[in-house]
C-alpha cells in the first residue's frame, strides 16, 4: 500500500514469501496497474517507477494462462501432477486448471501433501482421463505396499478410488482414470478381495463404541470399525475439540500388524509390532510399545511400556487407558 499505507512494504514481503513458500512453485502474481500503489526495489530500499513495466514485461514472457483443451483431447500439467486427456473427452474448449489443495482432511491413509484440485470442479469427461499424482512415501500409511495406493476423490467426507489405481514404487506417483473435476489425493486404495486368513482377526476385540478414560489425558470417545473386505480397522477419536485417526491392518507379506495414527494437532505416530500372549503389541521403536489387551467383555486396557536395556525387560508407563464399550 504506497498511498493508505494499509499494508505497509516490510509487511508485504513477508507475506510473499510465505504464499510462495506454502504452495511451491504454484503461485498467482497480482498486477494493479493504475492503482496509485508504488513499487519498491528491494536491492535499494527505494520506490522505482521503472519497476512495474518490468513486471509487466516478465509476466508476458514468463507467464502464460492455461490453453483450452478439446476434442482432440491434451494434456495438463500444475502442483507436480498430470492429467491426460484422451480424444473425444470433451466436446467443447475447456480451460483446466491443476492447483495444490491445503487443508486436508484428517485422515492416516492419505498422504496430506499429495491433494490436488481439478478445476472447473463441474468438469465431465466423456472418456476417463488419466491423472498421475506425486507423493511422498514417508506420509502414506506405515506397512503398506506402495503398490496398494491409489488415486481418489474427495466426495463430502468419503473417498472414492479411481478406477484403475495403481501406485509406482519405482517414481513415487500414483495413477488413476477419473471422469469428473473435484480434489484428488493420493491414498490407500480399498482391498481388492476379502482378507480371511485368520490372522486379520486378531485386532477384532476392538471394534466397536468406546468411552476412554486415561488419568493423565482426560475422557474422550472412540469409534473403531472394520471395511467391508475385513482387511482394515479404523479408528476415530474424539476429546473435547481434539481429533484422531489411525489405520491399522496385517500385512501377509511381513507377518506383521501396522498402525498409523494422526491427530489434528499434527502428530503421527506409526507403530508395527505382531499379536502375541492375547495382547496385540506395536512397536514405536526398540524401546517403546503400546498394547492392548481384553480385560473382558467390555472393556480393553490400552497402555505404553518403556524398556531401560534395549528391550531386554519391559516397564509399565504412567500412561494406562481404559476402553468401556458404550
Amino acid at each position: 500500500g504506497g498511498m493508505d499505507r494499509s499494508n505497509p512494504t516490510y509487511h508485504d514481503i513477508p507475506q510473499v514469501e510465505a504464499i510462495k513458500s506454502e504452495r511451491g512453485k504454484d503461485f498467482t502474481v497480482l498486477l494493479f496497474p493504475n492503482m496509485n500503489h508504488d513499487l519498491l526495489d528491494v536491492t535499494t530500499g527505494r520506490f522505482d517507477p521503472q519497476l512495474f513495466p518490468r513486471i509487466i514485461d516478465w509476466a508476458r514472457t514468463k507467464l502464460r494462462a492455461p490453453g483450452g483443451i478439446g476434442a482432440a483431447g491434451g494434456t495438463v500439467s500444475g502442483a507436480g501432477a498430470t492429467l491426460v486427456i484422451p480424444p473425444g473427452a470433451l466436446s467443447a474448449d475447456t480451460v483446466i486448471t491443476l492447483s495444490r489443495r491445503q487443508n486436508a482432511p484428517l485422515d492416516s491413509s492419505l498422504d496430506a501433501g499429495s491433494l490436488v484440485e481439478v478445476s472447473p470442479a463441474d468438469l465431465r469427461f466423456d472418456v476417463p482421463a488419466t491423472l498421475t499424482l506425486p507423493f511422498d512415501p514417508t506420509r502414506t500409511p506405515a506397512g503398506l505396499p506402495l503398490q496398494k495406493l491409489g488415486v481418489s476423490r474427495l466426495d463430502g467426507e468419503a473417498w472414492e478410488a479411481a478406477a484403475g489405481s495403481v501406485g509406482d514404487a519405482a517414481t513415487n506417483t500414483a495413477t488413476g482414470k477419473i471422469g469428473r473435476g473435484g480434489t484428488y489425493g493420493v491414498r490407500r486404495n480399498p482391498a481388492a478381495a476379502p482378507c480371511v486368513a485368520p490372522q486379520y482377526r486378531q485386532f477384532d476385540f476392538w471394534l466397536g463404541s468406546w468411552d476412554f478414560t486415561e488419568p493423565s489425558s482426560g475422557p474422550g470417545q472412540n469409534l473403531i470399525t472394520r471395511d467391508a473386505a475385513g482387511c482394515v480397522i479404523e479408528e476415530n477419536f474424539v476429546s473435547f475439540t481434539y481429533r484422531g485417526h489411525s489405520v491399522s491392518f496385517f500385512e501377509e507379506s511381513t507377518g506383521k500388524w501396522y498402525q498409523t495414527y494422526v491427530g489434528n494437532d499434527g502428530v503421527r505416530l506409526v507403530l508395527e509390532g505382531t499379536f502375541v500372549g492375547g495382547r496385540m503389541v506395536l512397536y514405536q521403536n526398540p524401546v517403546s510399545r503400546y498394547y492392548w489387551q481384553t480385560l473382558d467383555a467390555n472393556r480393553v486396557r490400552f497402555a505404553l511400556e518403556a524398556s531401560p536395556n534395549g528391550g531386554v525387560t519391559w516397564q509399565a508407563t504412567p500412561f494406562n487407558a481404559i476402553y468401556s464399550r458404550r
